[in-house]
C-alpha cells in the first residue's frame, strides 16, 4: 500500500510538472510568433529603405499611417528618413544609418528567437520524457 501511494505521488508531481513545462510551451509559442512577426517587419523595413533611395523624388507614393490605412504622398527626400530609435524618440537619420540601426534590431530580434527556440526544444524534449515517465508509471500502477 506504501508503495502505491509513493506511486500515485510520483505521478501527480509529474503531471503538474507536465502541465508547467506545457504552459511555458505555449507562452514561448506566442513569444516565437511575436517575434517573427517583428523579424519580418524589420526585413519588410530594409527592403523599403531600398526602394525609397531608388526613388525620385517628388515621387507619388502611399504611405502608411496605420496597419490597412494610408495616404497618398510625395516623396521630398529620398536620402534621409525619420526613425524612431527608442522610447518615441523620433530622429532624422540618413538611410544608411536608418539601415544600420534596423539591422541592429534585427540581429537581435533574430539572437533572441533563437534563444527561445533552443530553450523550446529543451522543453519538448522534457515534456516529452515525462509524457513516457507518466504513461510507465501508470501502466506498473
Amino acid at each position: 500500500m506504501k508503495k502505491e501511494n509513493e506511486t500515485v505521488l510520483e505521478i501527480e508531481k509529474k503531471i503538474i510538472e507536465f502541465n508547467a513545462i506545457d504552459a511555458k510551451i505555449k507562452e514561448l509559442d506566442q513569444n516565437l510568433a511575436l517575434l517573427e512577426k517583428q523579424i519580418n517587419e524589420l526585413q519588410l523595413c530594409n527592403l523599403a529603405l531600398d526602394e525609397i533611395k531608388k526613388m525620385k523624388k517628388d515621387t507619388e507614393m502611399l504611405s502608411s499611417i496605420s496597419p490597412g490605412v494610408f495616404t497618398k504622398s510625395k516623396l521630398l527626400d529620398n536620402s534621409e528618413v525619420i526613425i524612431d530609435i527608442g522610447s518615441k524618440v523620433l530622429c532624422k537619420k540618413k538611410i544608411e544609418d536608418a539601415k544600420k540601426i534596423i539591422q541592429t534590431k534585427l540581429d537581435q530580434s533574430i539572437e533572441v528567437r533563437d534563444r527561445l527556440i533552443n530553450e523550446l526544444n529543451i522543453l519538448i524534449q522534457t515534456i516529452t520524457r515525462l509524457e513516457k515517465e507518466i504513461r510507465e508509471n501508470k501502466l506498473n500502477f
